[in-house]
């Protein structure tokens, strides 16, 4: 079975900024902040690449409470428009860079060393 290449990132909007967002990086290989007025702090997009995507939007069901409600699909067409609606190519050069931790490519991987097993009864 072949290698599938996975970068995680995470974009949030500019009022979520005061969040520390930092907490995030041993989970997302790269984060950004949207402009000011891209996104609504109040909904959550995940894509997972062209498989599919999740989106949330928090309700709030008094002035103490609220919850996420939301969706999952898998088919092509409805990512691609979540994808085109989200407009990342064009805000991604607007957008403040976090961090971003370096591509490892396959051959720069080296596979865990697994010790030999012996028979005892060899000896």
């Amino acid at each position: 079975m072949p290698k599938i290449a996975v970068r995680t990132g995470l974009v949030i909007p500019q009022v979520a900024r005061r969040d520390n967002p930092r907490r995030f990086e041993r989970v997302f290989d790269e984060a950004y902040v949207t402009p000011a007025g891209h996104m609504s702090p109040s909904i959550e997009v995940r894509l997972v690449g062209e498989i599919g995507a999740i989106v949330l939007v928090r309700v709030m069901l008094s002035q103490a409470v609220s919850a996420f409600v939301g969706y999952a699909l898998a088919d092509g067409a409805g990512v691609e428009r979540i994808r085109r609606n989200l407009s990342w190519d064009t805000i991604m050069p607007r957008s403040e860079e976090l961090w971003s931790k370096p591509r490892v490519r396959e051959e720069d991987e080296s596979p865990p060393e697994v010790p030999l097993e012996t028979d005892p009864d060899e000896n």
